[in-house]
């Protein structure tokens, strides 16, 4: 019972994948493009999280320094996160003082009681930044406080864990995606 429960795990996840990819696809190419301009021209990319979503900040902000599958030069990403005594005003004041007009703001977020977030984008809206926000569920006041010149991936499902899952291959997938524009496809022998 438990290893057919546990099986049916991979094989939910992997339905879920297989039917929400047509729907990812043009915004995740969109915020491909987005992010691209961003480091192409001299900008930044401040990554951004709350809760569960926070380690994934932290997570892509590493993937765009050091690489994700091939080696390159370091893009310019930075994780805003609460620690060390940081909290939210310290995290927009951040914000405010080192991001600039060239710079996205990556937000995650899965639950619509992330509403920390919000000044952030409001910030960075302000700044004259793209926000790309990779939202789960309904989106909540993250999904409300975004502009129609964002860039928003919206996961609609209604659990935690698939929502977490599909964020993170849509990550991977962003990070693929800016390497294939950098570097060219690659060539697998």
């Amino acid at each position: 019972m438990l290893e057919a429960r546990l099986e049916q795990q991979f094989i939910d996840s992997a339905d879920c994948k297989y039917q929400i990819a047509p729907l990812l696809v043009p915004p995740l190419s969109a915020a491909v493009e987005a992010i691209l301009a961003a480091v192409t021209s001299g900008g930044k990319v401040w990554s951004v999280g709350a809760g569960p979503t926070a380690a994934l900040a932290t997570y892509v902000s590493h993937l765009l320094l050091a690489g994700f599958e091939r080696e390159r030069p370091g893009l310019a990403a930075q994780a805003l996160h609460s620690g060390d005594g940081d909290d939210a005003t310290t995290l927009l004041r951040r914000l405010n003082i080192w991001a600039s007009a060239e710079d996205v703001l990556l937000v995650l977020s899965v639950a619509s009681a992330e509403t920390s977030l919000v000044p952030l984008i409001d910030a960075a809206q302000d700044l004259g930044m793209t926000v790309v926000a990779l939202v789960g569920g309904d989106g909540g006041e993250v999904l409300n406080s975004l502009l129609d010149t964002d860039v928003v991936i919206s996961i609609e499902h209604a659990r935690l864990g698939r929502v977490l899952e599909l964020q993170h291959m849509a990550l991977h997938a962003l990070c693929d995606g800016l390497d294939a524009q950098l570097l060219g496809e690659e060539i697998k022998e």
